[in-house]
């Protein structure tokens, strides 16, 4: 059953949209270069592998922080927000 469900029931008109989707031929033919390319495609394997090591390692895991722990998440706007103290002194500039 489609997943699109308002409140258990399908949203109205979309079991038409179904039916139309699924005898629906493409707008325009398959060039001779895509029939070529569909003919010679190798079947890929689409399962999920996990790379994270048991979760000890997350490819998509926050930085680290300077103590080495995981969650830190850069805020470009945080010299904007808390600028460092700075006093210039006109004596030391040298130009």
């Amino acid at each position: 059953m489609p997943s699109r469900m308002r409140g258990g029931h399908l949203a109205p008109g979309f079991e038409q949209h179904l039916k139309e989707a699924k005898n629906a031929l493409p707008f325009k033919p398959l060039s001779e270069t895509n029939k070529q390319i569909i003919s010679t495609a190798k079947m890929v394997d689409l399962k999920y592998v996990d790379v994270t090591n048991g979760h000890t390692e997350d490819p998509h895991r926050d930085a680290m922080d300077e103590n080495g722990v995981f969650g830190y998440v850069h805020d470009a706007t945080a010299l904007k927000k808390n600028p460092p103290p700075f006093k210039f002194v006109k004596e030391k500039v040298n130009c």
